[in-house]
């Protein structure tokens, strides 16, 4: 979910996808650690839905009538299953996901398009982090059918060819002929590494291709989503990475539990609880600058800390099922999971465009802090008050203009930078 490390160093391609929150090659904690940092610690399964980032954002608020029934959302982001290079659409047994109901979740394993050459650095184990974005979209929408697809390594490295053939072809299976989906979502906690200002020129062929890829979505009604990013300071406050930035992506940033962005978080144009990082402890050797934003899940012991938020993992590591993480990787899939509700509930009649607009009415902002976007997301005021305002008999086929465009990344390199 994150940007990570200068595009024209020697280690592999310029267009890597990375996705950890916190230890990628590049990263403004890595190079000052010397051996980098846990990013797991096993949580209670009795904390899961009690914890703070589902109470922040309302969700027992959620109507049972919604629950993601006939939507589908595609998470494109690492796996822990042991499947063979070349499988698709596996059903690995996960009994321990059981809150709010059984998760139901197909893995696919494609083939990485780019080989990968061993890091200069040692990099974390993070293969839990798409299992874990798939229950948090779970939580939200407990019925909606999910689709894991491995498109990073387990220390989160990815090519972009492989990203955008599986992109293509989940759109092309979901909205194609025959499709009865009432909603079809695209979950991104990942980045892309994007040429410098000081590069001087604007995106190359193959990030421009990302950028048509995510316009095709918008118009095959899909809403997409994408992690705003971790590169920030309390004192520095950075614009969301691609594909966050692009004019048909939903940006989210991360929120604390005081209603404010998460030290470490870029901004997006809506928030959701991420976690938060802490002060650095004493045999921390770390830059001034970062000693106040630190990754501090470890410290977690309980459903009200602030410092993570709770997701499943799978056995045998953590011992418990479910562990603390931190990032806007795990901000994204809550709007993800809201989506679909919107979805559900417009009966497949509401475009992204729509959808995006509801999400935004129903977000809440109570510091009025310029850094939240839109606010913070509120399940409940969303699917109540907001929907109330947009009946989808009435928006569907309505103006596209709804919803103020981003920038074109495509056209101004600056921006891309």
């Amino acid at each position: 979910n994150w940007l990570s490390g200068h595009p024209w160093e020697p280690l592999g391609s310029p267009w890597e996808p990375l996705g950890s929150p916190w230890e990628p090659l590049g990263s403004r904690l890595s190079n000052s650690q010397n051996a980098p940092r846990q990013v797991e610690k096993d949580a209670n399964a009795a904390w899961f839905l009690p914890q703070w980032a589902f109470d922040q954002i309302n969700l027992t608020g959620r109507p049972e009538q919604l629950a993601g029934q006939g939507t589908l959302v595609g998470i494109f982001d690492t796996s822990p299953f042991p499947l063979a290079a070349g499988t698709h659409l596996a059903s690995p047994p996960l009994n321990w996901i059981d809150q709010p109901l059984p998760i139901a979740l197909q893995v696919s394993h494609p083939f990485f398009a780019a080989t990968f050459k061993p890091s200069l650095k040692k990099l974390p184990d993070v293969r839990n982090h798409g299992l874990f974005i798939a229950g948090l979209v779970h939580a939200l929408a407990p019925q909606a059918s999910l689709q894991l697809v491995r498109v990073l390594d387990n220390d989160n490295r990815g090519d972009l060819f492989t990203l955008m053939r599986e992109i293509f072809k989940f759109l092309k299976a979901s909205t194609g002929i025959g499709s009865s989906w009432q909603g079809v979502a695209i979950n991104l906690s990942l980045g892309i590494r994007i040429p410098p200002v000081e590069a001087g020129f604007k995106l190359p062929a193959e990030l421009r291709a990302l950028v048509y890829l995510m316009r095709a979505a918008h118009c095959l009604n899909v809403v997409v989503v994408a992690a705003a990013g971790n590169e920030s300071t309390p004192s520095k406050v950075l614009p969301a990475n691609m594909p966050a930035m692009m004019e048909n992506v939903i940006g989210v940033a991360a929120s604390n539990n005081d209603f404010e962005r998460s030290c470490f978080a870029n901004l997006g144009d809506l928030s959701a609880p991420g976690g938060d990082g802490g002060q650095a402890r004493v045999n921390e050797k770390l830059d001034v600058k970062d000693r106040d934003c630190v990754p501090r899940a470890q410290d977690c012991d309980g459903p009200d800390c602030g410092y993570g938020v709770i997701g499943p993992a799978l056995e045998p590591r953590p011992h418990t099922g479910y562990i603390f993480w931190t990032g806007s990787s795990f901000s994204t899939p809550m709007v993800s999971g809201l989506a679909a509700l919107v979805q559900q509930a417009g009966g497949g009649a509401y475009t992204p465009d729509q959808v995006a607009e509801i999400l935004y009415c129903g977000a809440v902002n109570p510091k009025q802090l310029n850094d939240l976007g839109k606010g913070v997301i509120d399940v409940a005021r969303t699917l109540t008050e907001c929907l109330r305002q947009y009946p989808a008999q009435q928006q569907n086929g309505a103006s596209q203009d709804q919803v103020p465009p981003k920038a074109d990344p495509s056209q101004e390199a600056g921006q891309a930078a």
